[in-house]
């Protein structure tokens, strides 16, 4: 995970291996760091649910979003060729990374746009 750009700072920050350079980075760094958890170099994200329990998903670094998500559209085992929405809701169980909704309604509109079949036409035929 060290190595997705996005979430590098933070976890070097974590691990007492990098000190900000400003007041400003400081600040930003440990309000960022009370909805993180590191365990073993995995990074998850932490939050509280409806009813008040606290859990957590874990980060998927830039690399192997588009891999999950392709697979959580495409295999039969997890509701292939849904819409979105189900795609999401699947993927949102385990996982969590910023821009999700984004990137999987991308996806699934370029995989729908790929086979000319439109969303009510592939959950028929699922």
């Amino acid at each position: 995970m060290i190595h997705d750009l996005q979430y590098r700072t933070l976890i070097l920050y974590m691990q007492g291996k990098y000190t900000p350079k400003s007041i400003t980075q400081m600040d930003a760094l440990k309000r960022e760091v009370g909805f993180y958890k590191l365990v073993d170099d995995l990074l998850y994200y932490r939050f509280s649910r409806k009813d008040g329990k606290e859990s957590q998903l874990l980060v998927v670094p830039e690399v192997s979003r588009r891999i999950i998500v392709m697979l959580y559209h495409n295999h039969h085992l997890t509701g292939g060729h849904r819409g979105w929405k189900t795609v999401k809701s699947k993927i949102q169980e385990p996982y969590f990374w910023p821009n999700m909704n984004e990137d999987i309604k991308h996806y699934v509109g370029t995989a729908r746009n790929a086979s000319g079949l439109k969303s009510s036409q592939i959950q028929r035929q699922a």
